[in-house]
């Protein structure tokens, strides 16, 4: 979390000092919001079962007309879904059948990787709305917890009589598609962009959304 925090304090810094740039800055309020091409970061909440942060960078060019081709990556805190946290609390319940004190519990980082394009509903405002999406690859990584009498024994989980599948442990790489919608504000050379996105992987045996709410910016050329 600290990589976001750190983000925010980036992105607020970027929002102060854009109208500064603007002054000095040769794009128009009647230009394109992108001209050539553009890159920045991002950073916000991420919603799946349970909330994190992320934090990602965006690259891409304007191809024709309003058309963007868009390059991403991310790193989302935490995507770990009810069914992976459901199957979790009952290893933790077996382990407990003895008396011991148990509990379990999982944290899915994911790293995203995709391209794709987007739309820019350019006009002579300020406010430029906009949709995208992208098609990539997802690393998932999973790290489960189990504690039996206050030590965590999920690395050496089958020697206390439970197993834990690839739905609970492990790495790996999946397919991934993001949607989002947002807009745009031109400051001179740099932009702000607020917007949300839907990020959907496939698992093993299931699907997880992933909702962000993303705050950045970055500079246009």
């Amino acid at each position: 979390m600290r990589r976001v925090y750190g983000a925010i304090v980036v992105m607020a810094a970027l929002a102060v000092g854009a109208p500064a740039a603007a002054q000095q800055a040769g794009h128009g309020p009647d230009e394109p919001i992108i001209n050539l091409w553009y890159a920045g970061v991002s950073t916000g909440a991420a919603v799946a079962e349970k909330s994190s942060g992320f934090i990602g960078a965006e690259a891409g060019a304007r191809l024709w007309r309003n058309l963007d081709g868009v390059a991403s990556l991310s790193w989302t805190g935490n995507a770990a879904t009810g069914r992976q946290i459901d199957n979790i609390d009952r290893l933790a319940t077996a382990l407990g059948a003895d008396g011991a004190s148990t509990s379990g519990s999982i944290k899915m980082p994911v790293t995203y990787i995709g391209a794709g394009a987007r739309w820019v509903f350019e006009n002579s405002g300020r406010y430029r709305p906009y949709v995208l999406t992208t098609l990539g690859v997802a690393r998932t990584n999973l790290k489960p917890s189990l504690s039996v009498n206050g030590a965590n024994v999920a690395g050496d989980a089958a020697a206390h009589g439970v197993t834990l599948g690839r739905d609970l442990a492990g790495k790996y790489s999946r397919f991934g598609v993001e949607a989002g919608i947002g807009f745009l504000m031109g400051f001179g050379s740099w932009y702000v962009d607020v917007g949300g996105r839907i990020q959907s992987i496939s698992l093993e045996d299931h699907q997880v959304n992933v909702a962000k709410f993303a705050l950045g910016g970055g500079y246009r050329f």
